[in-house]
């Protein structure tokens, strides 16, 4: 199968920006251990710390059926030094275990910073991107600034470059606010004139369905290069299964099966409950008998990893197919274990065994001044 969404993270109190990383990280740590089932909750030291690709890597191929993983990263830099989600992290995956096993690794800018466009080419000069995820909101002296994609001086010239540099894929992320910037940046609304005027461009609503249901919806169903990535969205499968029936009939009535990503988002998120909630989940009857088309399990597949790799590019046949014969890194690792570890056992218990009290990264910075 494929993961939509992975990451490396980096909360801590050393990498802390404001106040406001602080209740970030520290409400993610909330949310997370809410939503996912018994046995599968993070213990804090695994979590208030800076991850590595090497843990990363061992949570995905030792812990899950993962077969292959797109790579995320962030630059949440009103918040976190490092941007939270680092990219080096994406690329050092990315060598370690090739291209057939990390064939994207999506890049990341702040779109209002003065080197954007400068860094989006480093990016994929340096790094070999393969798109770039944004956020549609940055906080800065407690407003928040628009970045949406629809801003002809922000967002526009973003995709601009993108198309120009070759790397035509653009991931937002759509829910969940971080901080306290204003949830109404976060809509979709930007993406409708984004994907009319760029329609070679790939757009991924990030977090599909999870809010703005009606209108990611009606994106899917009118705009055939816009995508719905489940990072997070997928948790309801396990803890709110009628929400996420809701969600998903929603999807599929109206963009159809083909456009829809399976991702979960390691490692804040442990991928193997939600895959086996997932395949074993139907729509209850009620929906079934409103018109919502039974959840087969040919759908199920191509949720599950057939439409990322499409959206690739691939072809899904001989990447089965590949993945039946390859004797690479990761089939040997799977090899030689006799059973799955226990869960969280890849990630090292390095952090803080407490929530984060205070910002640290500003402080250091001023100190050094």
């Amino acid at each position: 199968m494929v993961e939509g969404t992975c990451h490396t993270y980096h909360v801590s109190e050393e990498n802390a920006l404001n106040p406001q990383a602080v209740g970030t990280g520290n409400g993610l740590f909330e949310i997370i251990n809410a939503l996912h089932p018994d046995g599968y909750e993070m213990p804090p030291e695994k979590w208030f710390k800076d991850d590595t690709a090497e843990e990363l890597a061992e949570l995905m191929w030792l812990e899950t059926d993962i077969d292959i993983a797109r790579f995320f990263s962030t630059k949440l830099t009103d918040y976190f030094a490092d941007g939270m989600n680092r990219l080096d992290t994406g690329v050092e995956l990315r060598e370690e275990y090739g291209d057939f096993r990390v064939p994207t690794v999506m890049g990341s800018v702040n779109p209002i910073a003065d080197d954007a466009i400068k860094e989006m080419e480093r990016q994929v000069e340096e790094e070999n991107v393969d798109g770039f995820k944004l956020y549609p909101a940055f906080f800065e002296d407690g407003q928040t600034l628009d970045m949406r994609l629809d801003n002809p001086d922000v967002g526009v010239p973003i995709i601009e470059k993108a198309v120009e540099l070759g790397v035509p894929h653009i991931a937002v992320h759509k829910s969940v606010p971080y901080g306290q910037t204003n949830f109404e940046t976060y809509d979709v609304g930007d993406m409708e004139e984004a994907a009319s005027m760029f329609p070679e461009v790939t757009f991924e609503v990030v977090h599909a369905g999870l809010s703005f249901l009606d209108e990611t919806k009606f994106l899917l169903q009118r705009y055939p290069n816009v995508w719905a990535n489940l990072e997070i969205t997928a948790f309801l499968v396990a803890e709110s299964p009628m929400n996420f029936a809701e969600v998903l009939a929603e999807l599929l009535v109206w963009g159809g099966p083909e456009r829809i990503i399976w991702s979960t988002g390691p490692t804040a998120v442990h991928p193997q409950p939600l895959i086996e909630a997932f395949w074993e989940f139907q729509f209850p009857e009620m929906l079934l008998e409103n018109g919502v088309p039974p959840l087969t399990d040919e759908i199920k597949r191509m949720i599950l990893g057939e439409n990322a790799l499409r959206m690739m590019g691939k072809d899904p046949d001989e990447v089965r197919s590949k993945l039946e014969d390859i004797n690479d890194e990761v089939a040997q690792l799977r090899a030689e274990q006799d059973e799955r570890p226990e869960p969280w056992a890849s990630i090292k218990p390095t952090g803080a065994s407490e929530p984060m009290q205070q910002p640290r990264a500003r402080q250091k910075a001023a100190s050094d001044d």
